[in-house]
């Protein structure tokens, strides 16, 4: 197992998924950063399908737990309806929140760990509260 994630809790209030990369993943994931046709999308792909495949998570569109942010979302204990597949509950959500200000791919490879903070637990769509503010329509020139 090259990458892999575990939840790391400093205490109660903070804690984390923390992915982990041995040093074939760290070599893995720099080969990937260092190809200009791949780079840190391919990287990306690559630590997310190792995580999910390994770790019992799921990387979750942000709009199908009704979350307003364009960031990567992991999930534990993810159930979904076996017809439509909508989410219907999940665990503990970890978002990484950072990605617009650092690079994960390249901490992960030079450090063979990463954080990714906690989000909240056991929200699901229907949690998810109504806009406090009907938009109404812009009136007509």
């Amino acid at each position: 197992m090259s990458v892999w994630a575990n939840k790391h809790y400093v205490n109660e209030s903070l804690r984390s998924l923390r992915i982990h990369a041995d040093r074939a993943g760290r070599q893995d994931i720099r080969d990937l950063l260092d190809d200009p046709e791949k780079g840190y999308p391919a990287a990306l792909a690559f630590v997310l399908e190792e995580i999910t495949c390994t770790c019992s998570l799921e990387v979750l569109e942000p709009e199908e737990i009704g979350a307003l942010t364009s960031f990567t979302i992991i999930a534990d204990d993810v159930e979904r309806d076996e017809e439509s597949d909508k989410v219907l509950s999940v665990g503990d959500v970890f978002w990484a929140d950072r990605q617009a200000v650092e690079n994960e791919m390249e901490i992960l490879a030079r450090d063979g760990f990463y954080d990714v903070r906690f989000a909240t637990r056991g929200v699901a769509p229907e949690d998810t509260v109504a806009p406090a503010v009907d938009m109404a329509p812009a009136p007509a020139m």
